[in-house]
């Protein structure tokens, strides 16, 4: 496919909408979790498995140790929106998107937003909150 040709899809259709997932965050220097250096198969001096480490039992069982896992591998403030985030806010400002769904537990996209309400669902929630309001280029949660 073409990028001429995806053009004149998006802009043929009635409703387009976006799927992805990390690769949309591994540009801006947020790991992915299954790639070779991804969280869950590079080396890391844990107590337990990386995919343990992010259950609901580890936060259960062992909160500290789920929470220092949080903090030091899920918490990236550097990180800023790429040109990728840019287009798809960029599409949904011209009509052209009307939904992004992500497995990203980033809000990325929603960073790139001047004004109002982020239109994304996240089918593997977030890490920061679950709705935000963007006002000025400053993100507001609720």
């Amino acid at each position: 496919m073409t990028g001429e040709q995806l053009a004149n899809w998006i802009e043929e259709s009635t409703s387009t909408v976006f799927f992805g997932g990390a690769g949309m965050s591994t540009e801006s220097g947020i790991p992915d979790f299954r790639s070779a250096r991804g969280l869950y198969t590079a080396q890391h001096d844990l107590p337990f498995p990386a995919e343990y480490m992010l259950s609901h039992s580890c936060l259960v069982e062992h909160p500290a140790e789920f929470f220092d896992f949080y903090r030091t591998y899920l918490i990236h403030p550097q990180v800023r929106p790429n040109a990728g985030h840019r287009a798809l806010v960029a599409l949904e400002q011209a009509g052209e998107l009307s939904t992004i769904i992500t497995q990203n537990i980033d809000i990325l996209t929603a960073c790139t937003r001047r004004r109002g309400p982020v239109r994304s669902l996240s089918c593997m929630g977030r890490c920061t909150a679950t709705a935000a309001w963007i006002v000025g280029g400053t993100i507001h949660f609720r």
